[in-house]
C-alpha cells in the first residue's frame, strides 16, 4: 500500500444472512465509518455476479465462492465480525474467510458484540470443562476456538470484545465497537 492509496478493507461477518433491510444498514454504517477514517469497505455481497436463474445451486455457491476470495485477495486488510451466529461460535463461513487472510498474511482485527469467553457460552453441566456430552471445552480465556483468535493475533491484530453476554443478541451492530476495531486495524496498516 503506498501512502496515496485508501486501503480496501474487507468486512468479513454474518451480515450476508440477515434480511436485505438490516443488512443494508449495517453494512453502509460500516462503510460510513471506514470511510471517515480513511479506508474503503468492500462487503461480500458488493460482487457483481451474472447467474442465470436456472444454475444449479452447487455452481453457483462456487461462483460465490470464487467471488468473495477474489475480493479477499483485493483487501489489503480485513474487519471480521466473530459475533456467535446460530449458537455459542463465530459464523462458519466468517472463521473460513478468516483462516484464508491469516494464510496470505492480511493484516485483520476482530470483534465480537460478546463479553464473555468461549467456555462460558458453551453448555457445561457441572462446570467442569466438558459438555454435556463429555467433549472438552477449550479453558484459554479465549472469545472463541483458539485458531480463530492466534490466526488474526498473528497477522498483528488483535480481537475486541463488546459488553453483551449469551449469544442472542438484540443488537446485530455496535457503532463503538466497530470503530474501535477500525482504528486499530489503520493503526495496524500503517505499521505493515
Amino acid at each position: 500500500m503506498s501512502d496515496t492509496d485508501i486501503p480496501a478493507i474487507y468486512l468479513a461477518g454474518p451480515e450476508v444472512f440477515l434480511d436485505e433491510g438490516a443488512r443494508t444498514d449495517i453494512i453502509t454504517a460500516k462503510q460510513s465509518i471506514l470511510r471517515r477514517l480513511g479506508m474503503v469497505g468492500l462487503d461480500p455481497m458488493d460482487n457483481e455476479l451474472s447467474l442465470a436463474d436456472d444454475t444449479p445451486p452447487a455452481e453457483k455457491a462456487q461462483a460465490i465462492y470464487r467471488a468473495n476470495r477474489d475480493l479477499m485477495d483485493r483487501c489489503d486488510g480485513a474487519l471480521v465480525n466473530l459475533t456467535p451466529f446460530r449458537g455459542p461460535s463465530a459464523d462458519a463461513g466468517t472463521v473460513f474467510e478468516a483462516g484464508y487472510l491469516a494464510a496470505r498474511g492480511t493484516p485483520m482485527i476482530g470483534y465480537t458484540l460478546s463479553a464473555e469467553d468461549y467456555q462460558q457460552r458453551v453448555p457445561q453441566p457441572d462446570h467442569s470443562g466438558v459438555d454435556d456430552q463429555g467433549r472438552a471445552i477449550e479453558q484459554f480465556g479465549l472469545m472463541d476456538n483458539l485458531m480463530i483468535e492466534a490466526g488474526i493475533c498473528g497477522t498483528g491484530g488483535r480481537v475486541f470484545r463488546g459488553t453483551q453476554t449469551g449469544f442472542s443478541f438484540s443488537e446485530l451492530f455496535d457503532a463503538v465497537l466497530f470503530e474501535a476495531s477500525a482504528r486499530a486495524l489503520w493503526s495496524l496498516l500503517q505499521t505493515a
